[in-house]
């Protein structure tokens, strides 16, 4: 039996990903008789509407292997309500839904739009663009494949054919993302490029093609070092989670990335900074100092009280210094030891080489060069950092390491700067509105971030005053500072004053991008530097 042409020429449309319906002429058809078996029998016979499905199929895909007893009436229930949505959309439900010789047809106009089926042929005509060199066209298909991908198949339904299908088509959407990424990449809009890659690799994390779409997107961008952390995050993920190293594929890929020339004029390797950064002077001109002599300063201090941050901003400023750049290794998202060695030689962009121990192979790979190498967030790894600094500074005498922990490494030569808090005013009485307290760093913090979730903020008599009490009351911790300002967008300075007290209650929903322990003051207070120091002077380790 094939597709009726319709008595009406009617256009109809059924969306089976995402919301549930049957559309008509532009129509929607009620379908809150269908229940959640009908909207699974209508959609199997939707996508199977090129043939007969026998009634024994059809009850097997509705109800697997455990049918009613009275299977048999219970389906003619089912196809009956199908029926009746097809009548509310327009249809003639009998003719549409045609049985006979125990097998059901949906038989629906020429032209019908099923979602499922627009989304393969859209990305089919993606790729096919892709392959012909028309990148407008490619992207522009793989948006649509995309977007039509965006909801679940038949959501809230069950069943060993839904399921199957739910994960072919998760699937079809990875590809889609990931033809988006190459189209976008090829077309020259490389921050797109970028965005969908990383939507592939966070719907599935294993999946290698993306990282390696990830990398080319940020170098054709000319970001290096973003690129080579692509592939890091792919080594880190796979080792975790598996055990295994990527594949030669994408090994391939990572050295073909290495082969080629470092973008000409890039004097570091570090993020750019989103937001500015507030105060600290004195801080500043104290680490720079203590970069000079020592070959080891550990920035150590609680959590939240701004050590990765005054470490970024020392080493922006200094990285003109290092003829052979400034590196900076993260390791917060990084949970096993043996992987810290690893981590660096990613970052400095040199191979692993066979039968040769890690930290041996950065050691030989930097040698005599003059470089920073700046290790973020050392303190659940310290062993494997201090075991690694004191071979690395044994082995390259141009090297110097800046680390920000919440304890020191105890590596020989190694100095010491606790990282004090913002400073805050005192609980002496103020004027309103006293300009006088924006000398105090910590209020500059907020007022500059309360300012960036709330442009029109407008600062009243009195409201400096209840900053500073904000502020004192948190201990000028920048991490508890910006998590108060940030409530500049839906509460007034007043109630902040007012409700900061409840610490942990207030202080939540930092960045989704941060490390947990930056998202709550909570996390980030959980561990102290037992007996830390608070007064920022250098201390040399004798140990």
């Amino acid at each position: 039996m094939a597709e009726t042409g319709g008595s009406n020429g009617q256009v109809v449309q059924i969306r089976l990903m995402g919301r549930f319906g049957v559309e008509v002429d532009g129509v929607l058809a009620p379908d809150a008789r269908l229940g959640q078996l009908g909207k699974v029998a209508l959609g199997f016979l939707a996508t199977e509407r090129s043939r007969s499905v026998s009634r024994d199929e059809l009850a097997d895909v509705i109800w697997g292997e455990s049918p009613p007893p009275t299977w048999s009436d219970a389906l003619r229930g089912v196809v009956s309500r199908v029926r009746s949505v097809l009548e509310a959309a327009g249809l003639p439900g009998a003719t549409t839904l045609a049985g006979a010789a125990g097998c059901y047809q949906l038989l629906l106009p020429a032209g019908t739009v099923v979602d499922v089926e627009q989304a393969v042929g859209a990305l089919d005509a993606a790729r096919e663009a892709l392959a012909g060199g028309r990148t407008g066209a490619a992207v522009g298909a793989a948006r649509e494949a995309v977007a039509l991908t965006g909801g679940q198949f038949l959501a809230g339904s069950g069943g060993e054919w839904v399921e199957r299908r739910q994960r072919s088509l998760d699937e079809l959407r990875l590809d889609a993302l990931e033809v988006l990424s190459a189209a976008a990449a090829a077309a020259g809009q490389l921050a797109l490029a970028t965005e969908a890659a990383e939507a592939a690799i966070d719907l599935q994390p294993l999946r290698e093609s993306a990282y390696v779409r990830l990398a080319g997107a940020h170098d054709a961008a000319g970001n290096r070092a973003e690129a080579l952390r692509a592939y890091e995050r792919c080594r880190i993920t796979l080792a975790e989670e598996l055990g295994v190293n990527p594949s030669p594929t994408t090994e391939a890929a990572y050295i073909r990335l290495l082969a080629d020339p470092p973008p000409v004029g890039e004097p570091h390797q570090l993020p750019s900074s989103i937001t500015s950064f507030v105060g600290r002077a004195l801080a500043i001109a104290e680490v720079r100092k203590g970069l000079r002599t020592p070959r080891l300063l550990s920035l150590v201090g609680v959590g939240g009280v701004g050590k990765s941050r005054l470490a970024l901003q020392v080493a922006g400023e200094v990285a003109g210094e290092y003829a052979d750049g400034v590196w900076l290794v993260e390791l917060a998202a990084l949970g096993d030891p043996s992987l810290v060695a690893l981590q660096v030689l990613s970052v400095v962009g040199a191979p692993e080489v066979r039968d040769e121990p890690t930290a041996e192979s950065v050691a030989r790979h930097l040698g005599p060069s003059r470089l920073l190498l700046v290790l973020d967030n050392c303190e659940h790894l310290v062993d494997a950092c201090a075991e690694l600094a004191d071979i690395l500074l044994r082995r390259c005498p141009g090297l110097r390491i800046l680390t920000t922990s919440r304890e020191s490494l105890g590596v020989p030569g190694e100095s010491i700067w606790p990282v004090p808090p913002l400073t805050t005013p005192g609980l002496r009485r103020y004027p309103a509105a006293s300009e006088a307290l924006l000398d105090f760093e910590a209020v500059r913090l907020f007022v500059d971030r309360a300012s960036a979730v709330a442009p029109d903020l407008a600062l009243g008599d009195g409201d400096l005053v209840d900053v500073a009490s904000i502020v004192h009351r948190l201990e000028g911790i920048p991490l508890a500072v910006e998590l108060a300002a940030a409530w500049a967008k839906v509460l007034s300075v007043a109630d902040i004053a007012r409700r900061v007290d409840d610490r942990f209650g207030l202080l939540v929903g930092g960045p989704r991008t941060a490390p947990a322990r930056h998202q709550t003051l909570r996390a980030a207070l959980d561990c102290r530097v037992a007996g830390g120091n608070r007064t920022p002077r250098l201390s040399q380790n004798r140990t």
